[in-house]
């Protein structure tokens, strides 16, 4: 899951423009059919990290740990905030520090975290029509592969998540970690479909050329969603999977 969608870039750092994109939403069956590859997102399509360990109180940890105290960083909901943050002025020891930093209290609330419903489905429909998948994430690339080790999920493609040495600036809605997806699966960006709770993931898959699902798993999600231009939106991932087993895989 990808907080703070809405925060103003700053020094510089400017996020992807949106793209053009059309103004309704399809039929999921629509924008899935001939897709090569499914994009997740780790927290929210493939679990929900933060069940029992918010995110909110992971960030007010990371602004009060002494490696980070002397940065007087903002108060913020989202941890990510912290690091964008961080990296406006600390150098870059400091904040590859607190990306591990991070990474260590993501992994803390992954013990706690629970599956997101049906993506085993999504899983075993794409398996059962030739699509592969893939992890496109903001999150740790230590959290998902704990994860993962643990979930009993049957094994990804590829995994292109944050690196305690990645820029934040690249994380999604950049579309660093989606390229990095695209390229190692051997495809085009227009043979993936990325699907994702959070604008921020409309508007990587926008600025990359790749379709995008949007998964409303909260109240307000799917009007926000919506707004972002997600190519269609869900409010299940049932749904994915149905659209995924009645459409074709284009021929390559």
């Amino acid at each position: 899951m990808s907080h703070g969608g809405n925060r103003a870039p700053r020094r510089g750092r400017a996020w992807p423009q949106r793209v053009e994109r059309r103004p309704v939403a399809r039929p999921v069956a629509e924008v899935a059919r001939g897709a090569a590859a499914v994009l997740l997102d780790f927290d929210g399509s493939v679990c929900d990290l933060f069940r029992a360990y918010p995110a909110h109180d992971i960030a007010c940890h990371l602004r009060e740990d002494p490696a980070s105290a002397d940065l007087r960083l903002p108060r913020a909901a989202d941890p990510l905030e912290l690091l964008r943050r961080a990296a406006d002025v600390a150098d870059r020891d400091r904040v590859r520090a607190l990306a591990g930093l991070l990474a260590g209290f993501e992994i803390t609330a992954s013990y706690l975290a629970v599956p997101t419903p049906h993506v085993g489905d999504v899983l075993a429909a794409a398996a059962g029509t030739g699509r592969r998948v893939a992890i496109v994430s903001n999150r740790s690339t230590a959290v998902v592969a704990h994860y993962l080790r643990h979930a009993g999920l049957p094994p990804f493609a590829h995994v292109s998540a944050r690196d305690d040495d990645l820029d934040p600036a690249l994380l999604k809605p950049a579309t660093h970690l989606l390229d990095g997806a695209v390229r190692h699966l051997g495809l085009t960006p227009g043979d993936c479909v990325l699907v994702g709770n959070s604008v921020t993931d409309v508007y990587a898959a926008a600025r990359a050329g790749a379709r995008s699902v949007g998964y409303a798993d909260r109240p307000g999600a799917a009007a926000a969603l919506a707004a972002a231009r997600a190519d269609a939106v869900v409010d299940t991932l049932a749904a994915l999977a149905a659209a995924l087993r009645a459409t074709p895989v284009r021929a390559r």
